[in-house]
C-alpha cells in the first residue's frame, strides 16, 4: 500500500511482493531444483502485482493444500518478519510478555500466532472495537487502544512487556511503547518511517538496560527466506491440529490498484488486501 501511494520511503522497486499462483515454466539453479510446471507455490517476487511474474526458486516453495491463493498471498513477508523479530532479534522466550501493536492488521496477526505458538504471552493494540472483538476472539487476553499512549500506563500494570513489536508512528506512540517494557526489555521496529535509533532509545528515554533494533525485511538479501516460515509453521505443537493461519483477506481486482490506489485507503478491511487478477492462477499482495 505505502509502494502504490508513494509514501514508501527511498525506492521499494516495483509493486508488489508476496504472491501465489501456479508454476508455468521453471529452470533449476544451484541449491534449488526446478519446480514442476503446473506446481501452485506462495512465496516472495518482486514486482508481482500482475497477472504473471518471475521469481526465484529460492523464494517460493509449494502451497498447502489447505491453502487459498488469496490467504497463501497474504503469508509469507510477514512470518518471516515476525519471526526475525521475535527469534532473532528480541530472542523472545515462553511466559514472556510480547506487546504487538497495531496486532490486527497483516503483521500483528502473524505475531500473535507465532506468540501463542512459542508458549508466550500476547500483549495487543488494537484502534476499533471490531479489530479488538477480532483479537479477543483469538485468544488474546489483553487488548489496548493505540489510538493514544494510555497503554503504556496499562502495560506497566500488567508488569510491563519483556518485548514490544512497534509499528506506530504517531506522536507518542515510541516514547509510550519504551515506558511499557520491563527491565531489560527489547525494542523491535518494523515501521518504515520515523524510526529512532538505538542512541536516541537508550537517551531519551534513560533505559540504557533497554535493547533496540529496526528490521527491515528485504527478501533479495536473505537466502531461503521462507525457510523461516516452514519452520515456524512445523514448530506448532505436533499433538495439535493447528496451524499457522492467513490474515482476514480483502481481494480486490489488479486494475484497482494501478488505476486508483488511492481509493483502496477508503476499503475498511481486517488484515491484508490482496490483488485479484482475471484469471484463476495467481495472487498476489
Amino acid at each position: 500500500m505505502l509502494n502504490v501511494l508513494g509514501m514508501y520511503p527511498g525506492d521499494p522497486g516495483a509493486p508488489g511482493g508476496d504472491c501465489a499462483g501456479i508454476v508455468l515454466a521453471s529452470w533449476p539453479v544451484i541449491d534449488s531444483p526446478a519446480l514442476p510446471v503446473g506446481t501452485a507455490v506462495f512465496g516472495l517476487a518482486a514486482g508481482s502485482l500482475g497477472s504473471h511474474v518471475r521469481a526465484s526458486a529460492q523464494t517460493v516453495v509449494p502451497m498447502p493444500a489447505n491453502l487459498g491463493f488469496e490467504e497463501a498471498a497474504t503469508m509469507p513477508t510477514v512470518f518471516v518478519t515476525v519471526d526475525v523479530a521475535l527469534h532473532r532479534c528480541a530472542a523472545a522466550q515462553p511466559g514472556e510478555r510480547v506487546l504487538v501493536h497495531a496486532a490486527a492488521g497483516g503483521v500483528g496477526l502473524a505475531a500473535v500466532q507465532l506468540i501463542q505458538a512459542m508458549g508466550a504471552v500476547p500483549l495487543a493494540t488494537a484502534g476499533s472495537p471490531a479489530k479488538r472483538s477480532l483479537l479477543h476472539s483469538l485468544g488474546v487476553g489483553h487488548v489496548l487502544g493505540s489510538r493514544d499512549t494510555t497503554f503504556a500506563a496499562e502495560a506497566a500494570q500488567l508488569g510491563g512487556a519483556g518485548v514490544v513489536l512497534n509499528s506506530l508512528t504517531s506522536a507518542g506512540m515510541v516514547a509510550g511503547s519504551l515506558a511499557a517494557l520491563s527491565p531489560s526489555g527489547r525494542f523491535v521496529e518494523i515501521s518504515k518511517r520515523d524510526i529512532w535509533s538505538a542512541a536516541r532509545v537508550a537517551q531519551g528515554e534513560g533505559r540504557r538496560t533497554a535493547a533496540a533494533a529496526h528490521v527491515a525485511f528485504l527478501h533479495a538479501s536473505v537466502p531461503r527466506p521462507l525457510a523461516a516460515f516452514q519452520s515456524a509453521n512445523n514448530s506448532v505443537l505436533p499433538t495439535s491440529s493447528a496451524r499457522l493461519q492467513s490474515a482476514p483477506t480483502c481481494a480486490t481486482p489488479w486494475w484497482r490498484w494501478t488505476s486508483c490506489p488511492s481509493a483502496l485507503c477508503t476499503l475498511h478491511c481486517l488484515g491484508w488486501h490482496t490483488s485479484q487478477p482475471a484469471g484463476p492462477s495467481f495472487r498476489c499482495r
